[in-house]
This record gives structure tokens, sequence and C-alpha cells, in this order.
């Protein structure tokens, strides 16, 4: 047996540690002073995934028309998973979020960007083939936010917007 480990740091106390068992699931812990829950199964198939606060984190599934949220709680019941389905949304492949609290995702085979509320709302499309859209696959915010980044045409260009 293979186990893979990496760490990420996310924000204030909050640490991923993502380990990849190479004969069985991926699984998340999330760990802080406040919540240590670990073992927590990540769908192989997960393309991306984002932590927007401690224990809730957002993933976009390869080659899926949907996006699942997912939310650590102490329950009997386990852990609260559920998918959202955007009709305007197609193969969401990254994910990323804003100072405001706002998630975006990246629609590679419906040339958009979605905002979304925390709880996979949408709130508008702000892009999309209009604005140049083709295909994207990443996308991600400046430190300060005052500019998104969007890896375009399978990686073949990068768009680069003002945010106002």
């Amino acid at each position: 047996m293979q186990l893979f480990c990496e760490t990420y740091q996310v924000g204030d106390g909050v640490e991923i540690i993502e380990y990849n068992n190479l004969d069985k699931d991926t699984c998340l812990c999330l760990t802080d002073k406040n919540i240590s829950a670990c073992g927590i199964p990540i769908d192989l198939r997960v393309v991306k995934f984002h932590a927007f606060n401690v224990g809730t984190f957002i993933s976009c599934i390869g080659g899926q028309n949907y996006i699942k949220i997912s939310k650590i709680v102490e329950s009997k019941y386990g852990n609260i998973d559920y998918n959202v389905n955007i009709d305007t949304l197609v193969m969401p492949t990254d994910i990323c979020s804003d100072n405001n609290g706002h998630i975006y995702v990246s629609g590679q085979g419906s040339n958009n960007i979605h905002r979304l509320t925390q709880d996979g709302k949408v709130v508008d499309i702000p892009l999309d083939s209009r604005h140049g859209i083709t295909q994207p696959v990443a996308l991600c915010f400046t430190k300060n936010y005052d500019k998104l980044y969007i890896v375009n045409e399978w990686g073949k260009s990068v768009l680069v917007f003002d945010v106002i």
C-alpha cells in the first residue's frame, strides 16, 4: 500500500491534509483549534476542491455537470454532502472565492464563469463567450482581489479581468 500526503494552509489556523491511498479512496482531514475531523472520503473523480471556510468545501467532479458541497458536521448522521446542478454550467473545472464570500466556478463546456453563494445558488454569470471565455480550465484572484485570471482555451491563453 502506498500513501501520499500533502498539507495545505488555507487560512488562520486552518490546515487541509489530503491523503491519497493508492489502494483505496482519497480522504481529507481538516484541522484547526476547534475542529478535528479526519477520514472524510473524497470521490476519486474530484478535479478540484476549494475550502471556503472551516469545515466546508466545494468540489468539481471530473466529467460531471454538477458541483458538490460538503460540510463537516458533528452529527449522528455524519457529514452533509449535496450536489448542485446548474443548467447553465457544463463541465465545471475550477473553483475559487473572492473577498466577499462568493464562489466562482469555471464552466469548460459552457464557456462561462458562474458567481455563486456559499450554498451553491447562482448570483450571476459575470463572464461568458462574449468576453472571450472559451473552454476555461482554471481561475484565481490576485492576492488583493483586484484582478481575476482565467486560464482559457485548455491552457493556450490567460485572460486577465479587472475587478470593479
